[in-house]
């Protein structure tokens, strides 16, 4: 067969929805060293559809060499990127595709995409309206306006938009996808959950798009009180999501395994025996790490905290991501922790740094709340680079942890693929809190444990207790947290719920749903009974 003739036969089979075929052909012409990106491309969207993002992205980066002039292949490049969830390569590969067409509208909503998760609003909003105004009728762009919109709380807008491309192309998944999260924030539950299953039965949606919208579907039954449905479209969501995503798990340590190995490190460490080159060269007043666990209730506290005049906080920025650069690579990595050169923790400390004032922070002079829910597996680092710091670490019940972690949507990472299950969810708390236990009693900290119910029923005590030590004098700004929290783009799923104010009503939430809880009860009863929650 000649080259001509597998190109033909890739396309004709590609077009036909036969992917099957169209992946066999490119993966042999691969074989036979054709030298042209379809074949790598065809094979590429074979592998994403199976959730195997990271080979599929290393195709497309193929095909992109074959052909670097054509902005297409670098924009579905920069999409597979973001699918991997590699969001600064995703970035470079717009990028790439915007230097050759600067009007390209696929790239601009892409870029705009990856902005937006950031929470680089403004900048998403500038290339969505760029790409509009290359292409009118470029229905993404379109719609990354109306998610805008919906995250401003501006329903009426994003529905507006979410109609013009429903006029434009009828039953368009993401604006269906959007006219239910209107339908559940105007107190819809059951239009909600019509337009979802309808969704569902479209044969367009992605298998991603499939598991959030099982996991969205769960939402609207929830607010139904159909606990067991609720439970099983979450459930299902997830599982897909799972699978999704296995394969990239397997190929590395898991963040469940990973906070158990520290966990034992740090039982093990003689902190009295680190050397004493611990300068904190820092440039604020106080510093201080929010962590915890995810759903443990630090977005409400950091956003009260952000409402204080003295106070900067930044909200889950990988600030510790390059400090830590090869010391969780193996059991052996972290032993270099204590040995390390007061010129090496300079070095490290200034990485931090840099991450910090690159978001765009004022912290000079002032008290610093680096917002961590996942920093507690840095906890040892954090020892040693800051061991001035303040830790605040956030509970509640774990129950209710785990139950929600499950319900929730994430950004997919090592961290959060863990939820995709209801036990994996349980075994990474249980493994992060022997983790933190280890802390409390082996590094020295300055350490404030807050639990979040105990700041639901009396916010001005606990908040007065938590000035206290961080030193902060008293500020009725602390309490008008929601008002801050409108005035700030909140990045994670508690937005909604900072917004609505203080309320109880996540409080006990594991209780509706305690019979699908049953298989991980008994693992959290410890950390129930140790923070002193009631086991029933």
């Amino acid at each position: 067969m000649t080259d001509d003739e597998r190109l033909t036969a890739i396309n004709a089979a590609a077009r036909s929805g036969d992917m099957a075929t169209a992946g066999r052909l490119a993966s042999e012409a691969i074989s036979a060293n054709l030298k042209h990106p379809l074949p790598y491309a065809v094979l590429s969207q074979v592998h994403q559809s199976s959730g195997r993002f990271d080979e599929a992205a290393s195709l497309l980066a193929r095909a992109v060499k074959l052909d670097p002039n054509d902005p297409a292949l670098s924009t579905r490049l920069g999409g597979c990127l973001d699918a991997a969830r590699r969001p600064r390569e995703a970035l470079g590969a717009y990028d790439l595709a915007l230097a050759k067409n600067p009007a390209y509208a696929p790239a601009l909503d892409g870029k705009a995409r990856v902005l937006m998760a950031e929470g680089r609003g403004d900048e998403a909003r500038t290339l969505f309206e760029r790409a509009l105004e290359s292409e009118p009728k470029h229905l993404a762009a379109r719609l990354g306006l109306a998610h805008l919109a919906a995250e401003r709380g501006d329903w009426a807008a994003a529905k507006a938009a979410a109609g013009e491309a429903l006029t434009l192309q009828p039953g368009y998944p993401e604006a269906l996808w959007l006219l239910a999260q209107a339908a559940m924030a105007e107190d819809n539950p059951r239009l909600a959950e019509s337009t979802l299953r309808g969704l569902l039965a479209d044969p367009r949606l992605t298998p991603l798009q499939r598991a959030d919208t099982r996991v969205e579907l769960g939402d609207a039954l929830h607010v139904q009180e159909r606990w067991a449905d609720a439970f099983a479209a979450y459930a299902e969501g997830k599982r897909a999501l799972n699978t999704l995503y296995a394969q990239r798990a397997r190929s590395r340590e898991s963040e469940t395994a990973r906070a158990l190995r520290l966990a034992a490190w740090t039982n093990r460490a003689d902190v009295a025996a680190w050397s004493a080159d611990e300068r904190n060269a820092d440039p604020v007043a106080t510093h201080v790490f929010l962590i915890g666990f995810p759903r443990s209730g630090t977005t409400l506290l950091e956003q009260a905290l952000a409402g204080h005049p003295q106070v900067a906080t930044l909200e889950e920025w990988p600030t510790l991501t390059q400090a830590s650069a090869g010391l969780y690579d193996d059991a052996r990595a972290i032993d270099a922790l204590p040995q390390m050169t007061g010129q090496d923790l300079k070095a490290r400390r200034r990485k931090y740094w840099d991450v910090v004032r690159g978001a765009g922070l004022e912290v000079k002079d002032r008290v610093f709340v680096d917002k961590q829910p996942g920093g507690t597996l840095h906890l040892p680092l954090i020892r040693r680079l800051f061991p001035r710091a303040k830790i605040v670490f956030a509970l509640r019940d774990p129950r209710d942890v785990v139950l929600s972690c499950l319900r929730h949507g994430f950004q997919m990472n090592a961290l959060t693929y863990e939820f995709t299950t209801l036990d994996g969810a349980a075994a990474c708390y249980d493994a992060f809190m022997q983790l933190g236990q280890a802390a409390r009693e082996r590094l020295g900290l300055a350490w404030f444990d807050l639990r979040h119910e105990d700041l639901v029923a009396d916010f001005d005590r606990r908040i007065g207790d938590l000035c206290d030590f961080l030193g902060l004098e008293k500020s009725s700004a602390l309490a008008d947290f929601a008002a801050t929290a409108q005035a700030r783009r909140v990045r994670t799923p508690s937005a909604s719920q900072v917004r609505a104010g203080l309320n109880a009503r996540g409080v006990g939430r594991w209780r509706d749903y305690a019979a699908q809880m049953q298989p991980v009860l008994e693992s959290l009863a410890p950390w129930v009974e140790r923070f002193g929650y009631p086991a029933d």
